[in-house]
């Protein structure tokens, strides 16, 4: 049951176009930076591409775990005691 609830959450968030547009003005944006803070150094080193897919795939991994966890603690929490906590929550400081 949870495994389609997190695959469903996992396409949903692929479709999402803000995550890739978010991607490709970042890391030009970085590569950009980290290549001109690496001309300072007295030892150059080329920077490929892997520290930026890396970087991607950590926070696509960070999120989906993120996402998937509240949607299953939402999933199975009591409606009953929300609603009550809600209802006393007016009343006192909680």
């Amino acid at each position: 049951m949870f495994i389609n609830l997190i695959k469903s959450i996992i396409r949903s968030m692929l479709k999402n176009r803000s995550f890739y547009i978010i991607n490709l003005v970042a890391w030009p944006l970085a590569w950009y930076g980290i290549q001109k803070w690496f001309e300072n150094f007295a030892y150059h080193v080329d920077l490929t591409i892997w520290p930026f897919l890396l970087s991607g795939l950590s926070v696509l991994v960070i999120f989906v775990l993120t996402v998937s966890v509240q949607t299953i603690r939402a999933a199975t929490a009591n409606s009953v005691e929300a609603l009550r906590y809600e209802k006393f929550s007016r009343f006192f400081k909680i």
